[in-house]
């Protein structure tokens, strides 16, 4: 089971520098021509476009699919495979997820894989929104206001936690 806590505490922090690959911020190089470079925001020394970056990118690629996307797949996965255990708590896998469903109605046991996934689109997804300009960075803090929203009007619709003032402190 400690696999599957350090794997959800890790979750953000490993999906964002995932994600932050694809990230790059342009310098003014020369002004005369008005032309820029792009460096990667996480390591100054690689160039946005040159072969190393694009490296990156390739790796980043797989990393994508394995973390942010195919593990909370697999957090639904057990929780669906042992939504029938939660009764019988001294099951194996009931007791290795336990801190995944443990604060849900019984019917709402998959919901932690989704609130996942919101918080995943809050701290990474939201980084492929450009930022080269002014207007874009507001954008960022737009869209990820209106997804709070938005999952804020789900939870208080679905109310899936057990004690009613979760629901509204949830997001």
């Amino acid at each position: 089971w400690g696999a599957i806590f350090i794997s959800y505490c890790t979750l953000p922090s490993v999906s964002r520098a995932v994600f932050e690959s694809w990230t790059c911020e342009s310098y003014g190089y020369d002004d005369a021509a008005g032309t820029k470079r792009s460096y990667m925001r996480t390591d100054g020394t690689v160039e946005c476009g040159e072969a190393e970056h694009a490296r990156l990118i390739s790796l980043s690629w797989v990393f994508l699919v394995l973390w942010p996307v195919l593990l909370p797949l697999a957090y639904l996965a057990l929780l669906w495979r042992g939504r029938h255990l939660h009764a019988k708590i001294d099951s194996f896998l009931a007791s290795s997820t336990h801190f995944l469903w443990k604060d849900y109605r019984p019917n709402f046991f998959w919901w932690e894989p989704l609130a996942v996934d919101q918080r995943l689109v809050l701290t990474s997804f939201i980084l492929f929104l450009d930022t080269e300009g002014g207007a874009e960075k507001l954008a960022r803090l737009i869209v990820g206001a209106l997804l709070c929203a938005a999952f804020l009007a789900l939870t208080m619709i679905a109310r899936p936690y057990q004690q009613p003032l979760d629901n509204a402190l949830s997001s």
